[in-house]
């Protein structure tokens, strides 16, 4: 209460003109600080996950290269009937139709989480699914593919994080 007492007195004994003056200088400041917030609030935004980056599209196609071998023996697993095929860390365990990759990794730095849907029975081999990385590239790993027994050869697409990787470089022809 005390400190209104003294601004209604402080504000008394000025002029119009100087009362005016401090008018339009509280106005500026008070745009000042609000210019300044909402820098600060967009500023701080850039690194939110609205911003996330997806990998490049040497990242994408390193990483299914990499798995090209899981695939492989994922295969061979799924026309037995089943199999465990152990990465440097973690496994993917194929049971029927079902891949379950569990914190596998081909490399010790970059994770795969997740479950396929493989129907070995179907020809060609249909495999669909979204798989969770995490470590060295985070995101998901989209995969919708065909393989074809009698020509070894994938179709379809593999997308990393929204990165389509091209196939026909990528998985073809194994043996």
């Amino acid at each position: 209460l005390g400190i209104v007492m003294a601004m209604a007195d402080f504000r008394s004994r000025l002029s119009g003109s100087a009362r005016l003056y401090i008018c339009r200088l509280v106005r500026r400041a008070v745009l000042a600080y609000l210019a300044l917030a909402v820098c600060l609030l967009w500023a701080s935004s850039c690194g939110s996950e609205n911003t996330h980056m997806g990998p490049s599209e040497d990242e994408a196609a390193a990483l299914v290269q990499a798995l090209a071998f899981t695939f492989q023996k994922g295969i061979i697993a799924a026309l037995a009937g089943e199999g465990t095929i152990g990465g440097v860390v973690g496994e993917l365990r194929v049971k029927g139709m079902q891949w379950d990759f569990d914190r596998y990794s081909p490399d010790g730095e970059l994770f795969v989480d997740g479950e396929l849907v493989v129907d070995p029975a179907q020809q060609p081999m249909a495999m669909h699914g979204d798989l969770g990385l995490s470590g060295s590239l985070s995101g998901v790993l989209t995969i919708d593919l065909v393989y074809s027994l009698s020509t070894g050869v994938f179709h379809g697409v593999i997308s990393v994080d929204g990165v389509d990787v091209p196939l026909s470089e990528r998985l073809c022809c194994m043996t």
